[in-house]
């Protein structure tokens, strides 16, 4: 009996997907906040948003387009794989109003997107 109990055990921890990339804090076990559900958030508030990425930026990888929302990351600690499109994302994060842009150096302000608000990126996993 301890056996099988033990192989079911062992069978449930093979079956959870490993992230082929990862950084920042850990985005934990909290619930998962879609896209859709952003709406009934307030701002400040901590969240784990997942989802397929649409975009990534292609300057530096600070900021993914996740089921249409943007997250960036405001420090740019946490840069992205500049070939993440198409892949699940969960980032833990806070959502804020997005901060006016400055422009950086070698970066083109146009490639960007401008959205009103933004989840703060504290740590991202791809798989």
């Amino acid at each position: 009996m301890k056996k099988i109990a033990f192989l079911m055990c062992l069978a449930g921890c093979a079956s959870q997907p490993q992230p082929t990339w990862k950084a920042g804090q850990d985005v934990g076990t909290a619930r998962r906040t879609s896209a859709a559900e952003l709406a009934k958030v307030t701002e400040g508030s901590e969240i784990v948003l997942d989802g397929k990425v649409t975009r990534v930026c292609q300057n530096r990888g600070c900021w993914v387009e996740i089921d249409g929302v943007i997250a960036k990351s405001l420090k740019h600690d946490i840069l992205f794989p500049k070939d993440c499109a198409g892949k699940r994302a969960v980032v833990r994060g806070v959502l804020r109003q997005a901060p006016e842009e400055k422009k950086e150096e070698g970066e083109h302000k146009e490639d960007c997107p401008q959205p009103k608000v933004i989840v703060e990126i504290l740590g991202a996993r791809l798989y």
